[in-house]
């Protein structure tokens, strides 16, 4: 990763985006984890820009979309097209295309799309998520007013901290503002 000022796009104010697999027994797919995410973003921790389920199937073909209005009802059906484009299972809209035409951006290059495919089982269900961060967006705002770079941005995983032989660290404290 390249050392890069800590800004926002010109064009939004988007906060960092992460984008989760999980693997599920199919019958399992609308289990616990979606309603704990709209929980999240009721509360204004995250906001949900994205989801996809796909299948692979055991032959380790190509990942499969499976149809989300199966699991999520009506509002499920436009859900999924930026994910597809951004893992390579579409191309991007005629929209797309044209606005990075405008910006000057090359279209249709397989090298921009993320390959998540080998890390899904044959014969799984997964469902892919993208979240937006929203309680980042303050700190990296205040990070850009000090002109600050971003040296690494990367998750580290409580099993990482564990396997270098460190203890976990205690949860923090809940921490309430004054009231005034």
């Amino acid at each position: 990763m390249n050392a890069r000022p800590a800004t926002a796009s010109p064009a939004t104010e988007l906060g960092p985006v992460q984008m989760l697999v999980f693997e599920f027994e199919q019958e399992r797919l609308a289990g616990d984890i979606f309603p704990e995410l709209m929980a999240l973003a009721v509360r204004g921790l995250i906001r949900l820009v994205d989801m996809l389920v796909v299948h692979k199937p055991a032959d380790e073909g190509h990942l499969e979309i499976v149809d989300s209005r199966l699991m999520f009802g009506e509002d499920g059906e436009a859900a999924g097209e930026l994910l597809a484009s951004l893992i390579g299972l579409r191309s991007a809209s005629e929209h797309m295309r044209a606005r990075d035409a405008i910006d000057g951006l090359a279209a249709g290059d397989d090298d921009d799309t993320w390959d998540i495919a080998e890390r899904i089982p044959p014969g799984a269900h997964a469902a892919i998520i993208l979240i937006e961060h929203l309680w980042a967006i303050p700190l990296r705002n205040a990070a850009c007013r000090d002109r600050a770079i971003v040296l690494a941005d990367e998750w580290v995983h409580p099993e990482d901290l564990l396997a270098v032989g460190g203890g976990l660290p205690r949860p923090a404290a809940r921490v309430t503002s004054p009231r005034r």
